[in-house]
């Protein structure tokens, strides 16, 4: 039996459950007050996908579309996470299969290290598991053929006409609180602004999850006109956030949608 301790307090900053890693320098911390805030580690690292451990130069990391989430598994196994990303990617798994060609070995030293807690939270209680190594295992394997259950029943494929129907309806809006703040309505012109920019905050979402076109540049074509034309807010650095998200959801001190301070305090030691 080993103890596998939930990552949301892991040095990395990474999804699942992990016992093995091969050593690594770990990256920096900043704290600044309230949250800590980890300060990316862009040196070589490897990452481990479908059982083959591949190397990430400084080359990948700088040429890597999905930007800085990609070290969010330095050191770990990123085989679901990859496949999840970058489903239907031709090109995600042709640079994938390079780069298990090109790295200098395949079965690197693994070494067994309790990793260091993140400066600050020692006492937070966020849960521990108690597993064998192989049921955790089963645990991801079950997600992997539930996520495979979902997009062969087309459940991840996006209507047109609703994501037409929904830009039309928010253009719309716009429109009428352009007339009342031209007519004198300015507090009704603002609520529906107000009701506009919430839609158009999820088209973003939307069309930066890659959820309508099949095609990336289409959808982040689209991301650029519903949030940097509509919002006035760069679409690339909320996706370069949201990938982070999604690569560590809720890990302290990596997922950046956890700072929610000084309005809401998602540790005690944020109120510190």
């Amino acid at each position: 039996m080993k103890k596998f301790d939930r990552d949301v307090n892991s040095e990395h900053g990474t999804i699942g459950l992990t016992a093995s890693n091969p050593v690594s320098k770990c990256g920096s911390l900043n704290c600044s007050g309230g949250m800590v805030v980890r300060t990316i580690d862009e040196t070589p690292f490897y990452l481990q996908v479908d059982g083959k451990w591949v190397y990430v130069n400084e080359e990948v990391l700088k040429n890597h579309p999905g930007g800085s989430a990609i070290t969010t598994y330095r050191n770990k196994d990123a085989t679901t996470v990859f496949h999840t990303f970058h489903a239907g990617s031709k090109q995600a798994y042709r640079w994938l299969q390079q780069l298990k060609q090109e790295c200098p070995t395949q079965d690197p030293q693994i070494v067994e290290e309790k990793e260091e807690m993140l400066p600050g939270y020692e006492d937070v209680n966020m849960g521990d598991f108690d597993i064998t190594e192989e049921k955790s295992k089963s645990i991801t394997k079950s997600f992997d053929q539930l996520r495979l259950r979902v997009r062969q029943e087309g459940l991840m494929d996006g209507s047109m006409l609703f994501y037409c129907r929904k830009v039309i309806e928010s253009l719309l809006i716009i429109a009428t609180a352009v007339y009342l703040q031209l007519n004198g309505w300015y507090i009704t012109s603002a609520v529906l602004m107000g009701l506009a920019w919430q839609q158009l905050g999820w088209l973003i979402h939307e069309f930066a999850h890659n959820q309508l076109f099949k095609s990336h540049w289409h959808n982040d074509l689209a991301s650029y006109v519903v949030g940097n034309l509509l919002q006035g807010f760069s679409s690339g650095g909320w996706k370069e956030q949201h990938n982070i998200h999604h690569a560590a959801t809720n890990v302290v001190g990596r997922d950046g949608d956890l700072d929610l301070m000084p309005l809401w305090a998602t540790v005690v030691q944020d109120l510190k």
